[in-house]
């Protein structure tokens, strides 16, 4: 009788230990699954990118003439004002061209005053006089000629005689035509047409001076703008042609950020868009800006083995620049959507399934999946529009954990 107790004693703890053990072990594993309080927050979506700080307003300055660099009389990171000299181009060159080009403008407007005056006196008694003497000495050649012409017919002078006699006539005829023509002129002034002429060289005599003299003007290189002096593309002794780059001048306290996104993300970016701005170069400290341009077109940029697509935006910095300055590289976190008090839930809990987004809800120590819609989202969380509510309690990471439908789950809030 006292065995038969025994037996049944110890049988009854066996069970006993066997259910307490089942009962722990499945706590155990209830307790490794963790869950997520729905609850609401403000979330943000963002785009991450990198990019260069710039100045805003720089001013690229070119040679517009050519010469050798005579003088730098600036530095590196001064600070100018607009007008002030930054070099200067040997300028001796320049001078003798524009000595040259007022000398033959002088010497085409005093042409053009002698074809509009009229002829003096003693001028046209000169030629008169001309052309009385070419009158007289071709009526002689031609008085010789025709009396050789007689002769040569009754064979009394030789074909030479006559000949020289017909190349003095000629000779004489074009004397006189010529004496005659320069007696109209003087008369009647200069032709029209070499008056105009001289005018229309008078004009470009005085365009040529012009040249020359902004050529001269054009040896001293001056700030276009107020600011700093970004650029020195030169140095001194250097030959530089018109259009070679000089120098850059800007103003440092007022920053833009150049930067790409990739063509996925560019669709959720518009201007006005606020961005957050950090760089490694200033620790602990964080500026803030809006994207002020987005480009127009997208290009294409081989990055390792592979092309991306990228579309170019211009980021401005609000306020005092601080410690950023130009050439910097910067990370960019743009703010492209953002809803206040918002439903969310972990990222890694909604599951894409054929069906659509689904999450999986713990109620009543059991698990069931529901479809749900998707708002916005970041790399953490999800926005939930519809299909729960705050303060359910949904499995954080469906996908890792072997919980089957209908399950008996009881577990741990993992906040």
């Amino acid at each position: 009788m006292k065995r038969k107790k025994l037996w049944i004693g110890t049988g009854m703890g066996l069970v006993l230990i066997l259910i307490l053990g089942i009962v722990f072990l499945k706590r155990d594993t209830e307790a490794s699954i963790p869950l997520y309080e729905v609850n609401r927050q403000d979330i943000e979506e963002t785009v991450l990118t990198t990019g260069k700080v710039v100045v805003c307003n720089r001013e690229e300055i070119f040679a517009r003439t050519g010469g050798a660099i005579q003088e730098i009389r600036v530095k590196l990171g001064e600070r100018v004002h607009k007008g002030q000299v930054l070099m200067v181009i040997d300028p001796a060159e320049h001078e003798r061209q524009l000595e040259r080009e007022e000398a033959g403008l002088a010497a085409l407007e005093a042409e053009l005053s002698k074809a509009k005056a009229p002829a003096r006196p003693q001028e046209i008694k000169k030629a008169q006089a001309n052309l009385t003497r070419a009158d007289e000495a071709y009526r002689a050649a031609k008085e010789k000629y025709q009396r050789l012409e007689t002769l040569f017919d009754e064979e009394a002078v030789s074909r030479e005689n006559l000949e020289s006699a017909h190349v003095v006539l000629i000779s004489g005829e074009a004397d006189y035509l010529n004496a005659k023509e320069d007696l109209s002129l003087l008369m009647a002034g200069a032709a029209g047409e070499t008056v105009r002429a001289l005018e229309a060289q008078v004009r470009q005599a005085v365009l040529a001076v012009q040249q020359a003299r902004e050529d001269l003007d054009n040896t001293f290189i001056t700030a276009p703008v107020d600011g700093v002096v970004l650029a020195l593309d030169s140095e001194r002794g250097q030959y530089v042609t018109a259009g070679a780059a000089l120098a850059a001048v800007g103003d440092t306290g007022n920053l833009m950020i150049k930067a790409e996104v990739n063509e996925a993300d560019s669709g959720f970016l518009s201007t006005g868009q606020k961005v957050n701005i950090t760089s490694a170069a200033v620790l602990n400290e964080q500026y803030r800006g809006e994207i002020s341009s987005i480009a127009p077109i997208a290009v294409s940029r081989t990055e390792g083995q592979g092309e991306a697509t990228k579309v170019g935006i211009e980021v401005v910095v609000d306020g005092d620049p601080g410690k950023l300055k130009p050439g910097f590289t910067v990370d960019l976190e743009i703010t492209s959507a953002s809803v206040r008090n918002a439903v969310i839930v972990p990222y890694e809990s909604v599951m894409e399934t054929e069906q659509g987004k689904k999450v999986r809800v713990v109620k009543e120590g059991q698990t069931e999946e529901r479809a749900v819609e998707t708002g916005i989202g970041n790399e953490l969380f999800i926005e939930i529009t519809d299909g729960l509510k705050e303060g359910e309690k949904i499995v954080k990471n469906p996908l890792f954990q072997s919980v089957e439908t209908g399950s008996q789950e009881k577990g741990n809030q993992d906040d």
